[in-house]
């Protein structure tokens, strides 16, 4: 019998196709890296949790904590009283400083597949050299930030420097003092909070973005000027040259700067194992 061959033909790739590691979470990419606007890890944490349809204890208790438990770290209550206690455990921590801190950013790195989160900490080395918390326990935050970004369907976060102690005027509305209080239950919230949304009050849950602020800062234009200026010395505030590579930071951080555009959230239900592991976190007395 006569055979056909066919120059034009070609084998097929029979080899298994190499995928990708799936992640147990969303791999959410942080804002700023390696800019002045990076975020904060705990408003990381609270724009994953929202991400996913839950709250911040929710999404530690049933994904983060049993992670962390399973690689031998001991989690009893005490340990979340710590975190969203009035202590403020992670900024006292300077969210990267002691194991709780660095566990927590390894397991969130390994169930968002995420390398770059261990980024979001800026004092690493003042963390090393200083003993005393270089991050203040309470959130502050720039209403006016908060409606821009609100208004062009930007992305609302939480700047690492709006937690810097004695940090009290915003980057990019240098007229503006950041605010501590909410202004519609007058009360101050943690950094981290068993339900924290950045934007929202952890207490009253009342939007904190507006257009103008009554509270102005005097005299702060010239200063953070000084800051984009090469021909003079950096104005920087004291506490700004704790930061990792400071005059990097400042090269690499455009004035223009804005968070990405929004994205929807993902649709909870594809996380069925959120709601079977709290169980998970009962039988540990955990809540």
């Amino acid at each position: 019998m006569k055979v056909n061959s066919y120059s034009i033909d070609t084998f097929w790739n029979l080899e298994k196709p190499l995928i990708p590691r799936r992640s147990q979470l969303f791999p959410l990419q942080p804002i700023g890296i390696s800019t002045l606007h990076v975020e904060s890890l705990t408003g990381y944490i609270a724009r994953l949790a929202q991400y996913h349809g839950l709250t911040t204890k929710e999404l530690l208790l049933c994904e983060v904590f049993p992670l962390m438990y399973y690689r031998g770290f001991q989690i009893n209550s005490q340990t979340i009283e710590r975190l969203f206690g009035s202590c403020g455990s992670l900024t006292q921590e300077n969210e990267i400083r002691g194991e709780l801190a660095q566990r927590l950013v390894q397991a969130l790195k390994d169930l968002t597949g995420r390398q770059d989160l261990c980024q979001l900490s800026l004092l690493r080395w003042a963390s090393e050299i200083f003993a005393f918390s270089l991050l203040q326990p309470y959130q502050s935050w720039c209403p006016i930030c908060y409606q821009d970004w609100r208004n062009n369907d930007l992305i609302i976060y939480t700047p690492l420097l709006w937690l810097l102690v004695d940090n009290d005027v915003c980057l990019r509305h240098p007229h503006q003092k950041l605010l501590a209080k909410c202004p519609n239950c007058q009360l101050r919230f943690l950094a981290l909070t068993e339900q924290s949304c950045p934007g929202y009050c952890s207490n009253c849950h009342q939007w904190l973005g507006h257009a103008q602020s009554e509270i102005i800062c005097e005299n702060a234009c010239n200063e953070w000027q000084a800051i984009f200026d090469d021909s003079v010395d950096h104005g920087l505030h004291w506490q700004y040259w704790w930061l990792d590579d400071i005059e990097q930071l400042v090269a690499n951080t455009p004035s223009s700067f804005l968070p990405p555009k929004h994205i929807p959230s993902i649709d909870p239900n594809q996380f069925p194992l959120v709601v079977h592991q709290v169980n998970f976190a009962r039988f540990y007395g955990w809540v």
